[in-house]
């Protein structure tokens, strides 16, 4: 699923999971907002915007096209990932690439 998720969205084609005890840096552009999910909550960002999450967090990716995206009138964002479970999210303000 990292590969065809890496594909769709240009974001690499890996994800790198972390376990244990320690401390992480991780960079983002704009500044990190912390995003709750819950199971009756899940929590829907633009791929370009995801950084990482904490927790027992499922990702899914999935479309967001409509009737206004196929006649030029949609938001632009034709892919967005779906997060579920207990945990949290961690979105940057900005989707620039670093």
């Amino acid at each position: 699923m990292g590969l065809v998720r890496g594909q769709a969205t240009g974001q690499g084609l890996f994800t790198t999971t972390l376990q244990g005890h320690g401390a992480v840096a991780v960079m983002a552009h704009g500044g990190v907002f912390e995003l709750p999910v819950t199971p009756q909550r899940p929590v829907h960002v633009d791929p370009q915007a995801y950084v990482a999450h904490h927790g027992e967090v499922r990702n899914k990716l999935s479309t967001a096209l409509g009737w206004r995206d196929m006649v030029g009138r949609g938001s632009g964002e034709a892919f967005q990932l779906e997060l579920s479970g207990h945990g949290t999210v961690y979105v940057q303000a900005s989707e620039e690439k670093l």
